[in-house]
């Protein structure tokens, strides 16, 4: 795997992973689309780590998105996962 410690903050390149290294690795997919009354609606599933039960979360705020998406990535990261899994609905 390569390694990303050098980069700066906020910077982001092209990394090839090896499947194999999957320890501490997640997953979180979303999907958006529009109600037919023109709400916006965004699915949210995540899950940190090959055996972790994935969860779900659906919204119309893009403030509850960027929230999930934020504490995801702390938890992947090793910051409080008690806060990010509130906000990942878990």
């Amino acid at each position: 795997m390569t390694s990303e410690a050098s980069m700066p903050s906020g910077s982001h390149r092209e990394i090839h992973e090896d499947p194999e290294d999957s320890a501490g690795s997640g997953t979180l997919v979303l999907r958006s689309w529009r109600e037919p009354d023109g709400r916006l609606r965004v699915r949210l599933l995540s899950a940190s780590g090959a055996e972790a039960p994935a969860s779900v979360l659906v919204t119309d705020s893009p403030d509850s998105v960027l929230h999930a998406v934020e504490g995801w990535l702390k938890e992947q990261a090793g910051e409080d996962s008690s806060d990010a899994r509130r906000a990942a609905g878990a």
